[in-house]
């Protein structure tokens, strides 16, 4: 399947989660970084699923799967508000002093914001 029509930080974020996936069983001890590779997935959940071909979809749910269980309980809890891995890294990384450091929301908002510039449209 050919790409997707994305942008250079959707081809940036599906690397990670591809990445992440690799590292998974390294990672598995490590409370931090499975929830740096969740936030990926949380990221990727969060935005339009055309911006992702049919297997980096499936890395997503393998991913969630390997690290958290039920891609389905995952996306629940997300929508519910009972919890999110991207704004817990990001309180963590403030807590570094690391700057650079924007909430789901606002990455959400600024990558379709970004598509839409360098593509006139919304691809969904």
């Amino acid at each position: 399947m050919n790409k997707p029509t994305r942008t250079a930080a959707v081809d940036h974020l599906t690397q990670n989660l591809s990445f992440c996936l690799a590292s998974a069983p390294d990672i598995k001890g490590n409370a931090e970084e499975i929830n740096a590779a969740l936030a990926f997935c949380e990221l990727a959940v969060s935005l339009p699923p055309a911006w992702f071909t049919h297997s980096e979809r499936v890395t997503v749910c393998t991913l969630i799967q390997t690290l958290y269980g039920d891609p389905i309980a995952f996306i629940s809890n997300l929508n519910d508000g009972n919890i999110s891995y991207y704004n817990k890294m990001i309180a963590k990384m403030r807590e570094r002093g690391e700057g650079g450091t924007w909430e789901l929301g606002e990455v959400v908002m600024l990558m379709i914001q970004k598509h839409t510039e360098e593509f006139g449209s919304l691809t969904i």
